[in-house]
């Protein structure tokens, strides 16, 4: 891949994500020059809080404390640490998710625009294939092409993808030594019936378990791994499509609004990774990461909430580009109204496990 031809690609997406542009520009007032504004993983303030620094930021400057009072005075800021050479700063939750339902409303228009209206992207996927490795190849490569469709780069090939380890245990027993693909969707089946969800589930959550893992990554299969990946896929296929109990306004409230709206806009770097990796894997994490929160800030989003909207459309924006769109909780008319969106997507054929 060369490196000049993939940068210029994603700048003309313009995948900087939502709060930093806006930032940026309301640093242009300030009475100095400043370094472009960064998200900050870790800080004083916890993870996602925006990393500020000055140009002149050397220990004998006070440049770092002219921005600190500057900051004061700003209406969009609730918190400050002051770390030479760096002032973190978290964004007032109210103004971050203005900004976060503006930057996802874009994105969203972005990749209505990128995808073909019939999401013909990627094959039809068979559950008969004789090989489990065939199979994660494909569900792979049907996510990678989508990916890279919508990312305007769609003459990207795919990359090589490990295969699948069955050791002994239980799931091999079941399978009598052997384990293909109609052994996995029946005990996940099992799995989504002994939970209350429903076997119709099958197909759409082996492709959930298969891209999970790194693609570089040789998955191990075994029952307690396909469990842990059910729990995962319950936080996706919640529907919290109900009028919530809103909580009153308050520290909490806030926090958890704040929260979801720092990892919404965790979305243009999720898709840069996924680029970089050549692999959905990380767009995936993220879009689990966006639907934990979401169930966390719950009670503190109204139901017309415009934050809470755009929550659901990452959450929705990463499992269409997976190909996992049929996990969506959200009624369709209601999430995702859109001619872009396929009325059915590539189905995986499957026959029904023996009883």
């Amino acid at each position: 891949m060369c490196p000049e031809m993939h940068i210029a690609q994603v700048a003309q997406i313009e995948l900087g994500g939502f709060m930093l542009p806006r930032v940026q520009r309301l640093l242009s007032e300030a009475p100095l020059q400043m370094m472009p504004p960064q998200s900050a993983q870790r800080s004083p303030l916890g993870a996602l809080a925006l990393k500020l620094r000055p140009v002149n930021a050397d220990p004998a400057s006070r440049d770092c404390q002219r921005l600190v009072d500057w900051l004061q005075q700003a209406a969009w800021v609730e918190q400050l640490a002051l770390r030479p050479p760096n002032v973190y700063v978290r964004p007032d939750a109210t103004v971050a998710g203005e900004w976060v339902q503006a930057g996802m409303a874009e994105r969203w228009r972005n990749l209505r625009v990128c995808l073909p209206e019939d999401a013909s992207c990627g094959a039809e996927l068979d559950v008969r294939h004789p090989s489990l490795q065939q199979l994660r190849h494909d569900v792979v490569a049907i996510a990678w092409q989508r990916l890279c469709r919508a990312l305007g780069q769609p003459d990207r090939p795919t990359p090589a993808v490990e295969g699948l380890d069955v050791p002994q245990g239980t799931l091999r027993a079941r399978a009598g030594g052997s384990v293909d693909v109609q052994d996995l969707l029946c005990a996940l089946q099992g799995l989504e019936q002994s939970s209350g969800g429903t076997p119709a589930q099958g197909p759409a959550a082996l492709r959930f378990f298969l891209l999970r893992w790194p693609r570089g990554q040789r998955v191990l299969l075994t029952d307690a791994r396909l469990a842990e990946s059910q729990r995962a896929l319950a936080s996706l296929s919640r529907d919290d499509s109900g009028a919530p109990d809103v909580e009153p306004d308050g520290p909490t409230a806030a926090r958890r609004r704040g929260e979801l709206a720092a990892i919404v806009d965790q979305l243009d770097a999720a898709l840069l990774r996924a680029l970089e990796q050549q692999d959905a894997c990380p767009l995936l994490r993220h879009t689990l990461q966006v639907a934990e929160a979401l169930r966390d800030a719950h009670a503190q989003l109204a139901a017309d909430s415009g934050l809470r909207q755009a929550a659901h459309q990452a959450i929705f924006a990463g499992l269409y580009l997976c190909g996992l769109e049929k996990l969506s909780s959200q009624p369709r008319a209601a999430a995702h109204p859109h001619p872009w969106i396929p009325s059915d997507p590539e189905p995986m054929r499957s026959t029904p496990c023996p009883h």
